[in-house]
């Protein structure tokens, strides 16, 4: 028998989308209320910034008016990103 892949795919999917799904709403809500940004914003920081609890680290940072870029921890987010992509320092 043919098995579609799409089909297995959704299937083998579901359990991700049921964990991360709750979590999205719990985003989406702070983002809206904690920074008074329009909602259309929080899908595209969740596209753009696909790191999981630093998105909810940004929403504390940018409450307080502070800039991702110029604190101290960007470089540690950053080089533990790349760690975790097998990117060493030269």
């Amino acid at each position: 028998m043919i098995r579609n892949p799409l089909s297995e795919a959704i299937r083998d999917s579901l359990a991700t989308f049921f964990a991360y799904f709750p979590l999205g709403i719990v985003f989406g809500f702070l983002f809206t209320s904690e920074l008074s940004l329009p909602w259309i914003l929080a899908p595209f920081m969740s596209l753009m910034v696909f790191a999981g609890a630093i998105q909810f680290v940004a929403l504390g940072i940018f409450a307080a008016q502070g800039s991702i870029i110029y604190s101290n921890n960007f470089k540690s987010w950053f080089w533990a990103s790349a760690k975790a992509f097998g990117i060493r320092r030269s």
